[in-house]
């Protein structure tokens, strides 16, 4: 029995387009976890796991979002990397990608009118569309940079985005105040856009969560605070 499952297993890695087990059992984990989170079966009664924190701390329902994050970054090692290595041109590579961002930003789109297609109420940073928004570049840094690079870029990128985050005054605001969801430059940007584009009617009484599943400005999910550091 144990012969005949290695078997099948090394049958899975030897196609023409090889997998990966390890990528494609977390991926399917992901995707169970993301779904239990999306529809607990009552918003009424859920249990406090099946929720986002509300702002400080963790629960496993944070882990969802930054788990695609991991297997984004793999698969674009685990795929771009053998073709760099046969140096195929990286023009149809670049193309491909620029594609490939685009069906995964629309699917988002399309998954969030389905099945009303109100284009008054739509959400611009789903997860389909902030992962579009982080491969993009990162593919594209894969292609055309080195790894020490890479590493350096990340780096400055997250120190950057600390000392923004907790160090930078906000205007009309002060210093900021990391426990207070309110006093921070995600918060100011979100509602600066928010206010912009007029569709987060809630934020200028001071309401900052709308959605219990979320519990984030359902249209455009805290990019600000999201998109930088994901991509490092």
């Amino acid at each position: 029995m144990k012969v005949n499952i290695f078997l099948k297993l090394k049958t899975m890695m030897n196609t023409d387009k090889q997998r990966y087990l390890a990528v494609d059992v977390m991926r399917g984990l992901t995707l169970i976890a993301m779904i239990i989170v999306n529809d607990p079966g009552s918003w009424d009664h859920v249990f406090p796991p099946l929720l986002h924190a509300e702002w400080n701390g963790l629960t496993p329902t944070d882990y969802v979002y930054p788990f695609f994050l991991f297997i984004v970054g793999v698969s674009i090692a685990l795929a771009y990397q053998p073709k760099l290595e046969k140096e195929i041109p990286k023009n149809g590579l670049v193309s491909k990608i620029f594609i490939r961002s685009f069906k995964i930003f629309a699917l988002g789109i399309f998954l969030w009118l389905f099945p009303s297609f109100d284009f008054t109420d739509i959400r611009w940073a789903g997860v389909l569309q902030r992962i579009a928004l982080v491969f993009l570049p990162c593919a594209l840094l894969f292609l055309n940079t080195n790894k020490k690079f890479q590493q350096r870029l990340a780096a400055l990128i997250l120190v950057f985005y600390w000392i923004l985050m907790a160090y930078i005054p906000i205007p009309g605001i002060g210093f900021p105040d990391l426990s207070v969801p309110e006093k921070n430059w995600a918060h100011y940007l979100d509602s600066f856009f928010a206010t912009w584009k007029n569709v987060a009617k809630n934020l200028g009484s001071g309401r900052y969560f709308e959605h219990p599943a979320s519990n984030r400005n359902r249209h455009f999910g805290s990019v600000s605070r999201s998109y930088h550091p994901a991509s490092a």
